[in-house]
Parts: C-alpha cells; structure tokens; sequence
C-alpha cells in the first residue's frame, strides 16, 4: 500500500521528481566515475609491478618521451640505437635476462592498414624474450604471426590482419600487464625490421635509406637483473660508463607514476566531494519544497490515525523511489563514460588503468544506488523529520491539494 501510495505521489509530481532524479544521478556518476578511474588506475599500477618482467630499460636518447611515457602510454615511437650500444657498458654478473625489441607503427592514412588507429607494433627476440613469453600460450611465433595486447579490443585470436602491407594472424591474446604491452601488438623482431626496410624507406615515410641494414637496429633493451644489486645501482654504474643512450629504473619510473597520479586522484576527489555536497545541499532545498508540498496530505494521513513512523516512512520510499531511480542512471552512465574517460586522459597523461570487467561494472551500478540512497537519507531526513512532526490541525490548512 505504501509503495503504490509512494509511486503515485512521485508520478504525480514529476517536475519535483525529475530534478531530485537529476541532482542525484549527477552526484552518484561524479563518485562512481571517480572512484573507478582511481581503482583502475591502483590496479593497473599492480598488475604492472607484478608482470612486467624487467628491472631495467635502456632505450635511444633522441626519444622524445620519458621514462614514463616509454614504458606505459603505448606511444608509437621510432626510435632507433646501434645494437651494439651497449658493448661493455654492462656489468653482465648481474643480468639475469635481457632482450632487444624493435618498434615500429602502423599508418592509419595509408592503404596498408586494416586499422584507423596508430599504435605500436613490437618486434620480439623469440629466443630471448622474457617480457611478453609469459604471458600468452604460443610455444613458437613465426613470421606471420602475431601476438595483440589485452586493450586492442578489434584485434581477437584467429583473424588475420594486414599491417604495413603484409597479413598477419592474431595467434593469442596477451594478458593484461598495465604496462604498454596492453596497448602494442607483438611481431618476430626479424619480420619487424624486414618490414621497417620495406615500408619505412617510402619518400611519405622515410625513417631509413633504401638498402639499409637495419640487422643492427633496436629500439630498446629490457633487462632482468639478479638479486646481488639494486636497479638503482646498476643504472648508476651504467651510466658511468658513459653509454650512448638512456637508461632507467622500472621501479623508479613506476614510484614517480603513482606519486604524480595520487596527486591528480586527490584533486578528483576533491572535485568529487564538492560535487556530493553541492548535491545534498540542492537536494536538501528540493526536499524541503517537495514536503511543503505534501503537508496537506501529511496532515490528514496523520488525522486518521496513522504513527508518525508510518507517515514518515511513507514520504521516505518517495524519497528512496527518486534516489534509487537517479542512483541507477548516475552508474549506468559512470560505468559507460569510463572508456571515453580513460581515453581523453590518457590523451595528456600517462595512465596505465586496468580495465572493467562485468562483475565490476555491475558491483559499480550497484555501488551508485546506495551512495543514491545514502545521499537521498541525508538530504531528506531533517525536512521529512520537520513535516511529519507538525500538529495534524495545522497541518491540513497547508500544502498542496
């Protein structure tokens, strides 16, 4: 009785309705959407310092991006070092693993690709590679084989794919790393630079000279150390050297990540806080005129005998109806603008974020309607409170019909 008698009164009024609805969706996908771009972000910054594999990375110092950017945005850079860069320079008791790759990208304007995106194709030593090996299920890649990231969502196993004018197919999914591994699809290291001397020796794409060897060429190398020395350590001993090339910590770069995106999740936040209070506050004057309102009504559902408990309860579920209503929108909306969000932002920052699955988007949407209701019970309980306590007499000469 009480809940049609709530449905009815929100039907009723549906101007007072849609703006509660309104207020609280926009509160519940500010939070919502926050607070999954935070843990995705913690996620993917886990994942990453679990399965990234190496300690160290040496890459050419022409690269126009940082550490950072080298190791998580999927940025495709051609950049390119003599293989023999790092001829010794390295104290090799302390190399456990270390393996070359060689990047190129695709061309999106170009006939030569299936795809309208430009992202990054990593050449692999197959014999060597330590990075990418544990993580997919293929014993042996050949030439024209291919291995795509877990976020190259268009690119699924078994289809074939033509890249830089030559067809590849997609033998496994990589599992998810956090790191550029997610965004970059994966190729032998010798199919790669065959295909660099072919395409990239173009006058529209000219990276090489025609006839160039480029057997010499890597973009990078990634190396596991043993436990008998720190990273830090050994990048400082390589770089006494005086190697021609960058070298970095993964650990360092990883650490300066999260201080620079925990400064940018506690500006969210506070943006987040602010949205909620100016929320409950509107909500809050919405409330108020909304049981002005009802006071008529509050005032004969009091006359004829109801408690107090049963006339607030009765104005509650309208509030609760309206709450929960904007609560399911706010995290409908959350959960489907997280891609877009993820992509606008990684547009000017680096940001490894571990993806949504179903049970998450789901726990999320249903995350948003108890904050809606949380919301609703806090902006509400003082004018139902403040209503249903008014003397019946008095209160039937007010209100609405």
């Amino acid at each position: 009785m009480l809940w049609k008698l709530a449905i009815l009164n929100v039907s009723r009024r549906k101007g007072a309705a849609a703006n509660a609805v309104i207020v609280t969706a926009i509160a519940v996908l500010a939070a919502v959407l926050v607070s999954l771009l935070s843990m995705g972000i913690r996620s993917g910054l886990a994942i990453s310092a679990m399965r990234m594999g190496a300690d160290v990375i040496i890459y050419p110092k022409d690269a126009e991006i940082s550490d950072a950017e080298f190791l998580y945005s999927g940025i495709p850079q051609m950049v390119y070092m003599d293989a023999s860069v790092i001829d010794g320079k390295l104290p090799q008791q302390y190399i456990e693993h270390i393996t070359p790759q060689f990047f190129l990208k695709t061309l999106p304007a170009a006939s030569c690709c299936a795809t309208d995106e430009e992202f990054r194709i990593v050449g692999i030593d197959k014999e060597s590679d330590f990075i990418v090996a544990p993580w997919h299920n293929v014993e042996m890649l050949h030439a024209e084989d291919m291995l795509v990231g877990a976020h190259n969502g268009s690119l699924r196993p078994n289809i074939k794919v033509l890249l830089l004018g030559n067809t590849f197919k997609v033998v496994d999914k990589i599992a998810e790393t956090g790191s550029a591994i997610d965004q970059s699809v994966f190729i032998d290291i010798d199919e790669a630079r065959k295909i660099a001397a072919e395409r990239f020796t173009q006058d529209d794409f000219h990276y090489f000279e025609k006839g160039q060897h480029l057997d010499n060429l890597v973009t990078c190398y990634l190396i596991k150390l043993n436990d008998q020395i720190s990273p830090d350590d050994f990048v400082a001993a390589v770089k006494d050297t005086g190697i021609d090339a960058q070298i970095a910590s993964i650990s360092a770069a990883r650490s300066q990540l999260s201080d620079e995106l925990n400064d940018l999740a506690k500006i969210l936040f506070a943006f987040t806080a602010a949205i909620i209070l100016l929320g409950c506050l509107a909500l809050y004057a919405q409330y108020v005129n909304l049981t002005g309102k009802m006071q008529r009504e509050i005032g004969y559902m009091r006359s004829v005998g109801l408690r107090k408990r049963d006339v607030f309860f009765s104005v509650f579920l309208q509030v609760c109806l309206m709450g929960g209503i904007g609560g399911l929108i706010g995290g409908v909306l959350a959960v489907l603008l997280l891609n877009p969000a993820v992509r606008f932002l990684q547009e000017v920052l680096v940001l490894p974020v571990s993806r949504l699955g179903f049970g998450g988007a789901v726990l999320a949407v249903l995350s948003g309607v108890v904050l809606a209701l949380l919301i609703s019970l806090v902006s509400s309980l003082a004018p139902i409170v403040r209503s249903v306590g008014k003397d019946p007499a008095k209160a039937v000469t007010e209100g609405e019909y």
